[in-house]
């Protein structure tokens, strides 16, 4: 009975070591991680990808450690397991392409992108996913291309135009950012507040301002009902913010005017360095961010 006892205690004692041993080493690896040591992770990490059927959750970490390594060969075989069990997941293939990009091999990396890209399908998530998976890289060329895509794909410019003009901001295009920006809240009034606190929130918020006040001349120039815009031209460039919600009137307003042409004296446009001496921006008030891209999980139609 001793024996029998001491013989199941000790196979316990084994399942349990081998059941908290993928636990310690998953602790481990982490730990290497996020103390940079990527050739002490590395392994830790290939043999947990593996005896877990290839869970992302750890294919993420191999990516980086091997990618850091430099060990392209390496991943090129783990990233290729990846979309051969993921056939519909274009972020693989992204992955693929970022890591010909670092060997360098321009034309395969390019490649890779340009299939990603064709993966689009006329699904919010589908998009966005596509969208994040190339942001992640950086590769804001690419966001603005899936987003322009996406747009035509959906009969609606304006779909997108919150998240292009980020893209566009992130890129350090001023102009492609603030005529998204118009954009979107010509067409969605209520994100008026999203582009304010993002404005008043960029390290490029001069830049911005001054960008905002060129295209909104323009619009006056072109439009001859945005008569609202004309008080918003005349302010302060540091409070144009203020008068953003002036746009949401004139979205509405345009509508119920009398649509027959007539002339607006559109003022000359003041010298900004001088109007900055001449007045102290106030504090502005700060809103919540909406979500200026729509209800995330609609499936759309082409």
């Amino acid at each position: 009975m001793k024996k029998f006892v001491s013989f199941f205690s000790l196979c316990f004692l084994c399942f349990a070591i081998c059941y908290s041993q993928p636990g310690r080493d998953e602790t481990l690896a982490n730990s290497y991680l996020q103390n940079g040591e990527f050739d002490k992770a590395v392994e830790l990490y290939q043999n947990l990808w593996e005896k877990n059927n290839y869970d992302v959750k750890f294919y993420q970490p191999l990516y980086k450690c091997l990618l850091t390594l430099k060990k392209f060969d390496e991943l090129e075989k783990v990233v290729k397991k990846e979309i051969k069990k993921n056939e519909n997941s274009p972020k693989f293939v992204i992955d693929l392409g970022y890591m010909y990009s670092q060997i360098p091999d321009a034309a395969k990396a390019k490649e890779q992108f340009e299939k990603a890209q064709k993966d689009l399908k006329p699904n919010e998530i589908s998009i966005r996913n596509i969208a994040n998976a190339f942001e992640a890289y950086r590769l804001y060329d690419y966001v603005i291309a899936v987003y322009d895509r996406a747009g035509k794909m959906l009969r609606n410019d304006s779909y997108f135009s919150f998240e292009l003009a980020q893209a566009y901001l992130n890129k350090g295009d001023i102009a492609g950012a603030v005529k998204n920006y118009l954009l979107n809240i010509e067409t969605n009034p209520q994100n008026v507040q999203a582009v304010k606190n993002t404005v008043q929130t960029s390290r490029d918020e001069q830049k911005l301002l001054a960008e905002m006040e060129t295209q909104l001349y323009a619009k006056v120039q072109k439009n001859s009902a945005a008569e609202d815009y004309i008080d918003l031209l005349t302010c302060n460039p540091f409070i144009i913010h203020h008068a953003l919600a002036s746009i949401q009137q004139w979205v509405a307003g345009s509508l119920r005017r009398d649509p027959s042409p007539r002339h607006i004296a559109v003022p000359s446009s003041p010298d900004v360095s001088v109007r900055r001496q001449e007045s102290t921006p106030p504090e502005a008030g700060r809103g919540n961010v909406v979500d200026a891209g729509g209800s995330s999980g609609v499936t759309l139609g082409g």
